[in-house]
């Protein structure tokens, strides 16, 4: 096997692999880049002096775009986006037992508002994970793959 044939064997696909990794690594056969997800933003982390073409192949599940519009998951979204609210509102409340008032003080109700948040965030995300709308379950989705071509100027 070390040897199998007059050419050579696994050690020299070894050798000759090594060789094409490290010479990639010299001059750049991958592009280094950064990803920031918040702005959808790619750097790339390379001076491209000239107009190059380079070839992008992006795996999307899904595009927020398709789930905000969504109907189920769109109600899912707000209902989680409220829960969390409450608990915000809760965390602030909480601050202060009482407010003066003219009337007499008023008892804020922060401990409520975390409580019922976080029971509507673990309910929440048991729903997520039941898949309790009768959407598809992730293992059946399928990774939509696209190929982009982007042209590179300085």
């Amino acid at each position: 096997i070390l040897q199998a044939g007059r050419i050579g064997g696994v050690s020299l696909f070894d050798t000759f692999s090594q060789y094409q990794e490290v010479v990639g690594r010299i001059f750049g056969s991958e592009l280094n880049f950064t990803w920031h997800p918040n702005a959808h933003k790619l750097i790339l982390l390379r001076r491209i002096k000239n107009e190059e073409s380079i070839l992008l192949h992006v795996y999307n599940e899904k595009p927020e775009n398709e789930i905000l519009r969504d109907r189920r998951s769109r109600i899912w979204l707000e209902d989680f986006a409220f829960a969390t609210c409450k608990v915000i509102l809760g965390e602030a409340r909480g601050k202060y037992g009482s407010l003066p008032g003219a009337a007499g003080g008023i008892q804020l109700n922060g401990a409520e508002l975390k409580a019922e948040g976080a029971a509507e965030l673990e309910r929440l995300e048991i729903e997520l994970q039941r898949y309790s709308d009768d959407s598809a379950s992730m293992s059946q989705m399928a990774l939509k793959s696209k190929t982009i071509s982007i042209t590179l100027v300085r």
